[in-house]
């Protein structure tokens, strides 16, 4: 039981990590946070943002970003004005 909560753990942190390496990669490139998760994988629907959008950022070929690994959606949101550009959480 302990090593299955610290696989999830390693699993959960692995993938933040990896979308937040994507997120850098959107922000450098398109000049500005993505929407939501799926801009990483999907161009955008903003005419802006898609004009400069040369993902996926994450995950080649995925559909959705997948979810934690105990079966939920990543938390994402851009907080202007915040102490940080955005919230990122399992």
């Amino acid at each position: 039981n302990n090593a299955l909560k610290k696989a999830k753990k390693r699993t959960a942190k692995s993938t933040l990590i990896m979308l937040k390496k994507g997120i850098t990669e959107y922000q450098g490139e398109v000049g500005q946070l993505p929407g939501v998760l799926k801009d990483l994988i999907k161009k955008p629907r903003d005419e802006k943002s898609a004009k400069k959008w040369d993902g996926p950022y994450v995950g080649e070929g995925l559909e959705e970003i997948p979810e934690d690994p105990w079966s939920n959606k990543f938390h994402y949101k851009v907080t202007q004005g915040g102490k940080h550009p955005y919230e990122l959480l399992s």
